[in-house]
């Protein structure tokens, strides 16, 4: 209010803040399901490293998983052929980089958004949206949106000679059927 804002920003903040972040429910698994997910690489070491990641946690005879997409993602990389560890090493190290992500949105939140003694009382313009506007929305686009760039800079950068060879190699096999296609003729 010292800044400026009625009661309905306060409280449209706080609720955009504190809405869940994900409409996925958590769902039951069994070790029989993470088996068949995963495979033989079901070892009890891959399942502590995945409860400890909170990949999984573990409630009596079963598991939860806080999100089968993500278990779902990881299985499809198995099958892929690249090694559960590989897989779990990736989630691990995008875990702290995505926790890196979200405390710069927070300080950003804290620095702007909240009431702080250090800032001038200078009126805000209401959003668009008003009060209440998702934040999780705006902060899931944010964070597709960068990474999509990311990833065409990444491929182009570190796959682009791979696929350059590839190309390469297609047009000179083309090539060679047309010449003998050509030479049957």
């Amino acid at each position: 209010m010292e800044e400026g804002r009625d009661i309905g920003d306060v409280l449209g903040l706080e609720d955009a803040i504190t809405r869940p972040w994900s409409d996925e429910e958590p769902q039951r698994v069994t070790l029989n399901e993470l088996r068949r997910l995963f495979g033989k690489q079901t070892t009890t070491a891959a399942i502590q490293r995945a409860t400890a990641l909170g990949l999984i946690r573990r409630e009596g005879a079963h598991y939860v998983a806080p999100s089968m997409r993500l278990l779902q993602a990881g299985s499809a990389l198995i099958r892929e052929g690249v090694p559960l560890v590989s897989v779990l090493d990736l989630a691990e190290a995008l875990a702290g980089d995505l926790d890196d992500a979200a405390r710069r949105f927070i300080r950003m939140v804290r620095e702007h958004l909240l009431p702080s003694p250090r800032r001038a009382a200078v009126p805000r313009r209401r959003r668009r949206g008003g009060p209440g506007e998702p934040a999780p929305p705006l902060v899931r686009d944010t964070v597709e949106a960068v990474l999509a760039i990311a990833m065409e800079r990444q491929v182009t950068s570190e796959l682009g000679d791979v696929m350059g060879k590839i190309s390469a190699a297609a047009d000179r096999s083309r090539r060679a059927t047309t010449a003998e296609q050509t030479g049957r003729r």
